[in-house]
């Protein structure tokens, strides 16, 4: 067997594989042994009849087609092992038709391979990278307090026009230039919490349980949608209910409600909070440093992504669309009539998303690579079983377990590197 590489364009590679009469001549007689192993030809026993004879009784254009597939499998595996290739997805095969019988087969594969790129100093980027100690502000123990605080509230409906404090109960749905941008239904509004737009809440002042008001909102210039950073849309609002909200005294009753009797004062709660915002803000910044970490990294790399990895990674995202939209009670099909998208708008917008996480992929499994760096199987799949348990049984059917496997293997990669 003769094979010829040839790099393509997009990492894929050509491969010209000629296999030469004499392994042709093998191929034709292990076929012919093979496949009448099943037959009965009479005056032989089952696998010894002569070629002539199987391809008689089987028919030459069934035994072709057999012979064919054999000699091509093998030989492409054996290709692939030579050329030391790890391939992308199947092959695309153009065979030259000849008579097996009286010569050589040649054939070529076309396949996606991963790309070949240099890696940067991404050790002395890392070192480059600034690590921010994380600070425990007052307001952040007064935003814990005052989540606690509304833990254990009371709400009490009231006639009377929403007011700083009030919790509004409300459908709204938001618009620009006839596109459906967003929708909630039920949806509670603490006034002066600040968690929605700020020219909504204001605006929200005042209704009354059952007013519909139709709104025109303009959002902030740093709104994280750069679509819509200055911009107005219309909100229509239906209000279905106004509640004043009595929140209870912080005090050491309220520390034994709180931990059911395992803290006696609220002094001990002070410090439980403490301690919870400095780990959730350290968890925080670790993540945040070792994605500044990547995106440093990955600044310094040029590698082309192949399509088949691009293509995948939509799948895979799609797919992870399909799960939120499932586990909110929604549909994404449902999702994307109210956005009047298509499925086929909606992948062309995460392509660079897609393209931006295999690019993250194959940077650290070059790094892997290069550390010699392994992972327990135990671990990534006690890992695999914790995120798969956050699933109800039918939207376990419809992930992937091994993309999941190896996205599990990258963080893993990603912890350890950082």
């Amino acid at each position: 067997m003769n094979v010829t590489k040839q790099p393509l364009e997009q990492s894929r590679v050509k491969l010209d594989i000629t296999i030469s009469e004499e392994e042709m001549q093998q191929y034709i007689q292990n076929t012919a042994r093979k496949v009448s192993q099943n037959m009965t030809i009479k005056g032989f026993r089952n696998g010894e009849a002569p070629v002539d004879m199987v391809k008689k009784s089987m028919g030459e254009a069934q035994f072709d087609a057999e012979l064919k597939n054999t000699a091509l499998n093998d030989t492409y595996q054996q290709a692939l092992q030579q050329e030391n290739i790890e391939v992308l997805g199947q092959p695309e095969v153009d065979v030259q038709e000849q008579p097996y019988e009286s010569g050589e087969l040649t054939y070529s594969a076309t396949v996606s391979v991963l790309p070949e790129f240099e890696l940067p100093d991404y050790k002395d980027i890392a070192r480059s990278v600034d690590y921010e100690e994380p600070e425990v502000t007052e307001d952040d123990i007064e935003q814990t307090k005052q989540q606690l605080l509304l833990s254990r509230a009371s709400y009490t409906s009231k006639e009377e026009g929403a007011q700083e404090g009030d919790n509004l109960v409300v459908d709204f749905r938001v618009e620009k230039d006839g596109e459906l941008l967003d929708q909630a239904e039920q949806y509670s509004i603490r006034l002066g919490d600040n968690q929605v737009i700020e020219d909504f809440e204001h605006q929200l002042y005042g209704l009354t349980a059952g007013e519909e008001k139709e709104l025109s909102v303009t959002f902030p210039q740093d709104h994280h949608d750069k679509r819509l950073a200055g911009e107005q849309a219309t909100f229509h609002v239906h209000v279905h209910d106004v509640q004043s909200v009595d929140m209870p005294e912080w005090n050491d009753e309220l520390a034994q409600t709180l931990t059911n009797g395992q803290m006696t004062s609220i002094s001990e709660v002070e410090e439980q909070i403490k301690a919870n915002v400095k780990s959730e803000k350290e968890e925080a910044t670790q993540r945040d440093y070792r994605q500044r970490i990547m995106d440093a990294i990955l600044e310094e790399i040029e590698v082309e992504v192949p399509e088949v990895l691009i293509e995948r990674e939509l799948d895979q995202i799609m797919s992870e669309m399909e799960q939120k939209a499932s586990q909110s009670g929604d549909s994404l099909d449902g999702y994307l009539e109210r956005q009047q998208k298509t499925r086929d708008e909606l992948r062309s917008e995460m392509r660079g998303q897609a393209e931006s996480r295999v690019k993250l992929m194959l940077t650290l499994r070059r790094i892997a690579d290069a550390e010699e760096l392994q992972v327990d199987d135990t671990q990534v799949e006690q890992r695999v079983e914790s995120v798969l348990s956050q699933y109800g049984e039918e939207d376990k059917k419809n992930i992937d377990r091994n993309r999941l496997s190896d996205r599990m293997v990258g963080r893993t990669f990603r912890r350890r590197f950082s």
